[in-house]
This record gives C-alpha cells, structure tokens and sequence, in this order.
C-alpha cells in the first residue's frame, strides 16, 4: 500500500527480519551389510565394524559411534550417535588407581537398597559397572541400553568394552543388539595373546 503524504511517497517497511535458515533434522542410520577387521598394534587388540565406518580414539582406546542423529534447528547442530562403543586398555594398577574405590558400595547405601527398589536398582547396576566378565552382558537402565564386557590378557592388560545404546527405533533393536553383541565379542589379542 502506497501513502502519499506532503508530496512524499512513503513505502510500508519490511521490519521483520526474514526467517533464518532451518537446518533440518537428519538420521543416518549405518549399515550393517558389510564388516571389517581392524587391527591395533597400539593396542595389541584386533575386532571388527561396520566396513568404511571411522573410529576415533588414542593409543589406550577405540572409540565406535552408529547411527547419527541431529535435531532440527537454526543453527547446524551437533551429532548425536544411538550406538557409542568404547573400548579401553588398562594396566592393573591404572584399573586400580581409576576404578577400585568405584566398585565399592557405602554399607549405608546397601542397607537402603534392601528398602528401596530405586536404590537396590542404582546399586546392581554400580556393582555389573565394574564386574569383570568375558562375555558380553546387557544392563537396562533409565530406558537405555548397557552392555559390557572386560577381561584381563596374558600381558596383564585389562581390556574394558562398554556400549551405550539408546534404543529409538523399536523394529530395529534385535539388529542392533545384533551388531553391538558382534563388536564387541570381535575384541581379541593379537597373534598369540590369550584372554
């Protein structure tokens, strides 16, 4: 609409900003159709992933992330992975140094425990943390999924392997189990090292 005031023509203004760009919500889901052995010497340890799928990590430990997920927003936001593998090598005494005095329980807290079902639940969960199992073995907690596996090599090394895995997808938890249990049961010594 046009004004014409005092022989001025005066135009309506666009004060409103034009809306910001929306980055959209994205998931990746990674396929499992192909895997891969990777070995690290570093490690001394070999398993095996999904087949092109990056890892991450240092010289004590691997770093596995599946299925990407990223919400919507103005701005390019981070990635989120549903799957987080993360394996661990340990000397005895850095284990001890790090984990012994998180494995123990407060005799108060196990008195409450035999009381209270959400204390008794914290504190199972606390002491399957940090058990030592060579097999794998899957904790529910807080609507996740935990799974875990740790055992000690000829060397001496505690190789430790937990998994977070937030369960979104529900026709795709028996395959992602699948895959996570294939993971980390692939976690072995190279050559001649024996668990």
């Amino acid at each position: 609409m046009l004004v014409l005031v005092s022989g001025l023509v005066l135009l309506p203004s666009c004060t409103t900003p034009p809306p910001p760009e929306t980055y959209p919500a994205t998931f990746h889901r990674t396929s499992f159709d192909q895997w891969e052995t990777v070995e690290r010497p570093d490690l001394g340890l070999t398993f095996e992933k999904p087949k092109g799928l990056r890892t991450l990590g240092s010289s004590t430990s691997v770093l596995i992330q599946l299925h990407g997920v990223s919400a919507q927003s103005a701005f390019p936001s981070d990635t989120q992975y549903l799957i987080t593998v993360s394996i661990d090598a340990y000397s005895k005494e850095e284990w001890g140094t790090r984990f012994g005095n998180l494995s123990k329980i407060d005799p108060s807290i196990e008195e409450r425990a035999r009381n209270d079902a959400k204390v008794r639940a914290w504190v199972g969960f606390k002491k399957w943390a940090y058990s030592f199992s060579p097999e794998v073995t899957m904790r529910e907690y807080h609507g996740e999924r935990y799974y875990r596996r740790a055992f000690t090599n000829n060397t001496g090394t505690i190789v430790e392997i937990n998994t977070e895995y937030i369960p979104r997808v529900p026709e795709m938890i028996a395959e992602d189990d699948a895959a996570i249990r294939r993971i980390m049961s692939s976690v072995a010594p190279m050559s001649n090292q024996t668990q």
